[in-house]
């Protein structure tokens, strides 16, 4: 065991089960639309790469047909150590059934599954930050590095998958950010009335004040970073503007949908047909797919993306069972089919900017003022998170933010 004890959270750990489940199974079926086994499609196992700190490589290469079946473990092409396919599978189940014992977020150790990783010079059971290289090949997002053979045609191709799991909390797809934010101006607010809607706790509700005051309306002035909007640019000049009512729509002040999944809030966007197009309920449906697609391949919040989808395999998805199976990215209709079908959007928390503005609503209806000491309180009792869903005022206008992730269901 090395000096460092690794603590990771569930979804860390579940990149270093990817890996054993990978090498001692061999292969891993395909999936359908609606996440179910594909009996038709699969991918055998030739090896699994690893870039690691240091600038150096490792691959570890699967024979099924020594006896007992075994797999090489090398840094730099040079044999380091040899692996029996027996104990990667019983690591695998050692590691599954710790996983299963994580709640939520927690980060935890496993020190049997980090001696045994150590021995195959993993520095941690994720990759580390991807070389500039291997970003720019397989893409941003991509969590472990496969050389596969493919069952329908026989092609063999070196890949990047990402890898999403069902064990724990739902995984997100596209992450928040200070640049998601839908920044919308108050028409018709004060100083008195931006206090009165910060004391209603529920960002919903807070919505609702402001859809049911008839002296206020909402505004779309900006996202809170412009790389975000000019990220969308790439799947649609019309896209900010889409994502825009979107939102309007998950937070109810527009129509709103029967449920947060993805599919049925853009039925209410593909009925208002913001756009005016000749097939909205064929369009909207299209846009998304594309976003999901983008989202999966490069295009974040924060970040300026060039618009090229670095990915060259797809994802890897790790059902509550621990069985593992794929989806390839040049299926392209199948995978974004599923992503459309099987995700939600989801408001992040709204951080300590929120409480800061409930203390100072009290106050100002207290007739005090907040004191710099319980500011810092505040914000040491609080991550920033979201940084929305609250009404703040700026050189005498009034704004709320309204943020977003999209995670699978």
């Amino acid at each position: 065991m090395g000096k460092d004890i690794w603590r990771f959270n569930r979804g860390e750990w579940t990149e270093a089960y990817v890996f054993l489940k990978l090498l001692s199974d061999g292969k891993i079926y395909g999936a359908t639309e609606d996440l179910k086994k594909d009996l038709s499609k699969f991918i055998k196992i030739v090896s699994v790469t690893r870039p690691e700190k240091e600038n150096f490589v490792l691959k570890y290469e699967p024979d099924f047909d020594s006896i007992p079946q075994k797999v090489s473990a090398m840094l730099n092409e040079t044999e380091f150590a040899v692996i029996t396919v027996s104990e990667l599978a019983e690591k695998a189940n050692f590691l599954y059934k710790s996983l299963k014992t994580f709640s939520a977020q927690k980060k935890d150790t496993i020190p049997e599954i980090q001696e045994f990783l150590e021995k195959l010079k993993f520095s941690s059971p994720k990759i580390p930050s991807l070389p500039k290289s291997f970003e720019n090949e397989f893409g941003r997002k991509t969590d472990i590095i496969v050389t596969i053979i493919n069952s329908e045609d026989g092609a063999v191709s070196t890949d990047g998958f990402s890898i999403k799991s069902h064990m724990g909390s739902p995984s997100s797809l596209f992450n928040y950010g200070d640049g998601s934010r839908m920044i919308f101006k108050i028409v018709g607010c004060t100083e008195k009335r931006m206090h009165e809607i910060n004391l209603i706790e529920d960002e919903l509700k807070i919505i609702q004040a402001i859809k049911d005051d008839k002296d206020l309306s909402l505004e779309f002035v900006k996202t809170g970073k412009e790389e975000f909007a000019g990220n969308l640019e790439y799947i649609d000049t019309q896209m900010l503007k889409i994502i825009t009512i979107t939102m309007l729509v998950q937070t109810k002040y527009l129509s709103p949908a029967k449920s947060g999944n993805l599919r049925d809030i853009v039925n209410v966007v593909s009925e208002l047909n913001p756009l005016n197009v000749m097939y909205p309920e064929h369009f909207y449906e299209a846009k998304f797919k594309d976003f999901l697609f983008a989202s999966l391949a490069g295009l974040t919040a924060s970040k300026k993306w060039d618009g090229k989808t670095r990915m060259t395999g797809g994802y890897i998805d790790v059902n509550k069972d621990g069985e593992l199976l794929y989806y390839r990215a040049i299926s392209n209709e199948i995978f974004c089919s599923y992503l459309y079908e099987n995700t939600f959007i989801d408001r992040p928390d709204r951080g300590h900017n929120k409480d800061i503005a409930i203390e100072k609503a009290k106050a100002y209806f207290e007739n005090r003022t907040v004191s710099d000491a319980e500011i810092k309180a505040i914000k040491k009792a609080k991550d920033k998170k979201g940084n929305c869903g609250f009404v703040y005022e700026e050189n005498g206008e009034y704004f709320i933010a309204i943020n977003f992730q999209v995670r699978f269901r």
